[in-house]
């Protein structure tokens, strides 16, 4: 997706910014194990992989992850 880009944002950059030194730099990790759990079901996801007794549970009373 950056790298469409890459170009109309290097070119946006060196007018606004009057150089034409400008260049940009970008890396991607592919490592998403390291980002936090924000909504309540990735939540629920992170708690039962550490403990599956609650897969059981949510099921056995009928509960609903998502709130």
């Amino acid at each position: 997706m950056v790298q469409s880009k890459e170009v109309e944002i290097m070119d946006f950059l060196r007018k606004e910014l009057k150089n034409s030194m400008v260049q940009i730099g970008y890396s991607f990790s592919e490592n998403q194990e390291d980002r936090r759990p924000y909504t309540s079901t990735e939540i629920f996801a992170v708690m039962a992989k550490k403990n599956p007794h609650l897969l059981k549970l949510r099921d056995e009373l009928g509960l609903d992850s998502e709130f």
